[in-house]
């Protein structure tokens, strides 16, 4: 099982390498945040990782209790990767040489994106005209990146 610390986030130094995974913070956990759990305390079935989505019911609220306890590297949340930027609708549109910066297109929004989990997401208003930058900064993981997406209008789910 992967240890899953602080030190294991996409920020830091370009030569280490970082874990594809972090343990998530309670304030993460909102309906419809995607984690994972190591699930070992039942003999027969599988000990490994399993995908789970935090409901509008409270399902799965017994796992937040696990980022806090002994149990705490049984709750991990992956990386935001150019997979999850695809699989949300985006389509790669440009990419340079040398340069971390990917420019990824869903309709008429624009996001610019790099490996560090940094983003500038740009949204054209049909009213107005005209494009405005509607967030700068650093997405962790898909969940965050759904929420921005929603909470500015380009999607929705």
């Amino acid at each position: 099982m992967d240890e899953i610390t602080l030190s294991s986030l996409p920020f830091g130094k370009p030569h280490v390498m970082r874990s594809p995974y972090y343990k998530p913070f309670f304030e993460e956990f909102h309906i419809g945040f995607e984690y994972e759990i190591f699930e070992d305390w039942d003999a027969d079935e599988d000990k490994s990782w399993h995908k789970q989505t935090y409901g509008e019911d409270g399902t799965n609220s017994e796992h937040i209790g696990y980022i806090g306890s002994w149990s705490m590297n049984k709750v991990r949340v992956k990386v935001l990767d150019e997979a999850d930027i695809t699989q949300l609708g985006f389509e790669l549109n440009h990419e340079e040489k040398g340069n971390p910066n990917k420019m990824f297109f869903l309709g008429k929004h624009s996001l610019i994106w790099n490996y560090k989990g940094w983003c500038i997401l740009t949204v054209r208003s049909d009213e107005r005209q005209e494009d405005y930058t509607a967030y700068v900064g650093y997405l962790r993981n898909k969940s965050e990146l759904k929420r921005i997406l929603q909470m500015t209008g380009c999607v929705e789910w």
